[in-house]
């Protein structure tokens, strides 16, 4: 009998051995959502752009530079591509998860991310950028000191809300944003923008909520988190520079 539990004890001793092993995650000092808006506003070129932007910006030499002081840890990074439908809205995560350690893993990354075609020609839901983003969180192989989700748009929630908000008479198309984003920054999530231009004249009074501009209006309803901050493009071209200028801020901030 004794030898019997004593088979018994080593065998889930061995068995709880490996479910911790098999859930152990790698710890990085930040992980980065990376979220692009690829509605129908954006065409072909500019969709060309936005992406060139993120490939300029990975392959940069100040951010390898950056990536080998971040310690022996590194840094995690997703790229998914989000838009909308009135049916079904449509986001998918284009590169997984990444280990990013130095320059090479960035040139991995890139070359995946240049290999993908565009995932989706929809209209606009700022707010399953940021609900996808959660479970892709909730899901990532990373245990990180610091999580952040990078959100590009060139318009506003166009999409009635799958989650019937309702304000008196009126349905309210930021109501689901500021929802996930809420739950976001609970979690100890940063949630940055980057605005590209400023196209106001179609967008009605339910659709823009209090904002007076496509800045403001992810300032107010998609920025989130403690020094969370907004970047503006003010085109495509100039995208590419924005997108630099925040993945480098991240990474310096996984040293400082």
């Amino acid at each position: 009998m004794g030898f019997v539990f004593g088979v018994l004890f080593l065998f889930l001793n061995a068995t709880t051995a490996f479910a911790e092993k098999a859930i152990q995650k790698t710890t990085v000092t930040v992980q980065i959502v990376l979220a692009v808006d690829v509605s129908a506003s954006v065409d072909e070129d500019e969709y060309a752009l936005q992406k060139q932007g993120i490939v300029d910006a990975l392959l940069s030499h100040e951010l390898s530079q950056l990536v080998d002081s971040c310690n022996e840890w590194g840094v995690g990074v997703t790229y998914i591509e989000w838009s909308g439908d009135t049916r079904d809205s449509v986001v998918q995560q284009v590169v997984p998860w990444t280990h990013i350690m130095n320059g090479e893993d960035f040139k991995h990354f890139v070359d995946r991310l240049q290999r993908a075609s565009r995932s989706s020609i929809g209209q606009t839901d700022v707010g399953l950028s940021l609900e996808f983003s959660e479970t892709l969180i909730a899901s990532s192989p990373f245990d990180a000191l610091r999580t952040v989700v990078s959100v590009s748009g060139d318009g506003v929630q166009n999409v009635t809300p799958r989650n019937k908000f309702e304000y008196g008479s009126t349905q309210s198309y930021v109501a689901n944003i500021e929802a996930a984003r809420d739950r976001l920054v609970a979690k100890g999530v940063i949630i940055n923008t980057i605005t590209i231009g400023d196209d106001f004249v179609q967008t009605s009074s339910v659709e823009r909520g209090q904002a007076t501009s496509l800045e403001e209006y992810f300032s107010m309803y998609v920025r989130g988190g403690p020094a969370s901050f907004n970047l503006k493009a003010e085109n495509y071209q100039h995208y590419s520079e924005m997108i630099k200028k925040q993945i480098l801020r991240l990474v310096n901030n996984c040293i400082s």
